[in-house]
């Protein structure tokens, strides 16, 4: 037999944000994954309207893995940071962080430019 994995969705949107990046409307998706025994959130930003096209931004947290929103350079798109993490048999802890940011079409790392994601 196979596994069976357990998936929970929940919708949340977010209208009355007034910083940075939160200046404006987003519908947060939840999406929780147990077999990562972790939760990823596809953010869609309305940055030109509800009419168009949506900006996406995935952020998630788990046990060994989180990415978080922030605003690294004041443009109206959202960036993010992402933490790296060790992971043994003794313990799991922060041990570094990078941050991403908006240009053009991806996200590129601010430490290393060559490493890229579309969200």
């Amino acid at each position: 037999m196979g596994k069976i994995h357990t998936v929970t969705w929940w919708i949340q949107i977010n209208f009355n944000a007034n910083l940075g990046w939160e200046k404006h409307p987003y519908a947060k998706i939840d999406f929780y994954a147990q077999f990562k025994n972790a939760t990823f959130y596809f953010n869609y930003f309305f940055i030109n309207g509800f009419d168009k096209q949506p900006h996406l931004l995935k952020t998630y947290e788990g046990i060994n893995q989180k990415r978080i929103m922030t605003d690294a350079n004041g443009d109206k798109y959202p960036d993010y940071i992402e933490y790296v993490f060790v992971d043994n048999d003794h313990y799991i802890s922060i041990i570094d962080s990078v941050t991403y940011i908006w240009k053009d079409s991806l996200y590129v790392n601010t430490r290393y430019p060559e490493k890229v994601t579309p969200y």
